[in-house]
């Protein structure tokens, strides 16, 4: 799924109606209608609704979210009242004074014009709603060029203190679509949840505005697939449709060494369960064999949890210090509890060198990176390194920004060849080409400390099981944040462990295969 700039949704909103031989306002209705099938579940406990809307298109989508929403509650729920607070202006938009004039006839809903003078009574109107109430912001929407100030920051600062629900309409108000927050932290609204047309926004899939967008809803307003299909765009948002052409079937007479065999170097003393969740996990990749070389004091753990692996043993009993030849692997993956030694360092820096297969370099091994940056220029093309944001400030420099973090990833990625996982709750996959890939799978319930082994162990089995790096990544870190999302629903996200990540990984697949 594409994800479109703000020029190319207004770009898409012409060409819908220029094609469907519509006017503007009949697109605004569609798209309103969309909004009001979410929001007749998501007031399901409310019997209060407070509209805040400005005097452009996001207004107008507001005014015509709710006299739509007023018409279902009038025979369904006539206990709930709706309130519509607006600025108006004279540059209000020819769509916004459409509904306003639509939505003046709807007399049970109340109608309130606010301006600077109004702010008091807006602010004790806002105060005075019941604590269900949901206040749902319709201010700017996209059509933000400028930081916020005067009445409208004001207005959302009362919005941000009335201790209710927020839904937002499109996008947080006061929050830019494509580029870093301008504006001062109160007034940008805060919204619970965000109802976006199309396709998410580039700013909600970012870490430092998560204050702003706790989660968004994608709303379909039938915008024309034709036309959209034409805008170019570097910046994908990875769904289950970009997932199922990935997976490979098993061949009827296949045997283990079709399928590849991958090693796992990890460990060391007190973190020999990181080597535990990485063998298991790959283990559950689809790859015909899996090796790991491990201290020695580890040997027995890996052969009592996973007797499906091979199992090397290191000279040393609490750290990796040497490894054997290791051209008969089809992928490496290095870096689960593997500790900063410097003989450890030595064996890294080997394998950079020695081995001509697929890799992926994770936790420790991004560390040692990050002190010898040089070895960076060793890097096969195709090689997969998955660093969180603070791994990826040691290796690239600190960074002010998501969006900075992510223009220096596109940079490095195209210099040495390399796909770069940035992890969170989007993880962006970065491919030399310049093109990002945003995960849509995962929960709050993976922030838990052996995840990231997981998907290490993950990754380097799907590079031994046959599949590209660019096709790896997109696919584990999309089956990864699936499996993660099966466990929390079966187990909730508080009490579930990464090892249930690896558990829900076969459901995860089934899912995927089942959905087609």
């Amino acid at each position: 799924m594409k994800i479109l700039t703000t020029e190319q949704l207004r770009a898409a909103d012409s060409a819908t109606i220029a094609n469907e031989n519509i006017a503007s306002v009949d697109l605004m209705e569609r798209a309103a209608r969309a909004c009001v099938h979410h929001l007749m579940h998501l007031s399901e406990h409310s019997n209060e609704l407070a509209f805040v809307c400005g005097h452009g298109n996001n207004g107008g989508d507001g005014f015509a979210i709710a006299r739509l929403l007023q018409e279902k509650f009038s025979s369904t729920q006539p206990s709930k009242k709706i309130f519509v607070f607006f600025l108006s202006g004279s540059s209000a938009s020819d769509d916004f004074l459409i509904n306003l004039e639509r939505i003046k006839k709807i007399h049970s809903i109340s109608l309130v014009e606010i301006g600077e003078k109004e702010l008091d009574f807006f602010k004790e109107s806002i105060k005075n709603l019941s604590p269900t109430a949901i206040v749902i912001d319709c201010i700017f929407g996209t059509g933000l060029n400028k930081p916020i100030t005067g009445v409208y920051a004001e207005i959302i600062k009362i919005i941000n203190h009335s201790k209710r629900q927020i839904i937002s309409i499109d996008m947080p108000s006061g929050l830019m679509a494509d580029s870093p927050a301008n504006s001062d932290f109160n007034s940008i609204v805060h919204a619970e949840l965000v109802l976006t047309f199309l396709a998410p926004k580039l700013s909600l899939l970012m870490a430092e505005n998560a204050q702003y967008c706790k989660d968004f809803i994608l709303i379909d307003i039938g915008l024309d697939k034709k036309f959209v299909s034409t805008l170019p765009s570097s910046n994908i948002f990875i769904t289950k449709n970009e997932i199922f052409p990935l997976l490979k079937n098993r061949k009827k007479f296949g045997h283990k060494g079709t399928y590849g065999h991958a090693l796992l170097v990890c460990g060391c003393e007190g973190m020999f369960g990181a080597a535990l969740l990485s063998v298991a996990a790959c283990l559950r990749s689809g790859a015909g064999l899996v090796s790991t070389h491990v201290p020695s004091a580890a040997v027995d753990l890996i052969h009592g949890t996973s007797p499906e692996a091979l199992v090397s043993s290191d000279e040393e009993a609490l750290f990796i210090s040497s490894i054997k030849e290791v051209g008969k692997f089809t992928s490496i993956g290095f870096g689960p509890g593997l500790g900063s030694r410097n003989e450890t360092a030595s064996v890294i820096k080997y394998i950079i060198q020695q081995f001509s297969g697929k890799m992926v370099l994770d936790a420790d091994a991004l560390n040692i990176l990050s002190e010898n940056k040089t070895w960076l220029g060793f890097l096969r093309s195709g090689t997969i390194i998955t660093p969180h944001p603070k791994e990826f400030d040691r290796l690239f420099g600190a960074h002010s920004s998501d969006f900075s973090r992510l223009e220096t990833a596109k940079t490095e990625s195209a210099r040495h060849g390399i796909i770069i996982v940035l992890k969170g709750a989007h993880t962006a996959i970065v491919l030399p080409s310049g093109y990002i890939y945003f995960n849509s799978t995962g929960n709050p319930g993976m922030a838990k400390g052996g995840c990231g082994d997981v998907l290490t162990g993950f990754l380097t089995g799907l590079l031994a099981r046959g599949y590209l790096p660019q096709e790896a990544s997109i696919l584990g870190v999309y089956l990864h944040g699936l499996a993660g999302d099966l466990a929390a629903e079966e187990l909730g996200a508080e009490a579930m462990k990464a090892g249930d990540v690896i558990e829900f990984l076969a459901r995860a697949f089934k899912k995927i295969e089942s959905s087609f």
